[in-house]
């Protein structure tokens, strides 16, 4: 499971008892911290929030600045 890095450390211990408690006996589950809230190609929930946190609003795109991972610098 990834979950962001900004997530405080007491809800962190919090997510890794949770997973622990409720992943079925036969799947193997890890709990690591990401920077970012979807990875291409490591793991994409389409439509659903992939870290806790507050949700961040898109920023609108910028002809010649905008890329798929942020501003283009």
């Amino acid at each position: 499971m990834l979950v962001h890095r900004n997530v405080e450390p007491q809800d962190l211990g919090l997510i890794r008892r949770i997973v622990e408690l409720e992943s079925p006996a036969h799947v193997e589950v890890r709990v690591v911290t990401a920077s970012w809230p979807l990875m291409v190609g490591v793991y994409s929930l389409v439509g659903v929030d992939t870290y806790l946190g507050p949700p961040q609003l898109p920023l609108p795109v910028q002809l010649d600045r905008s890329g798929l991972a942020g501003e283009i610098t």
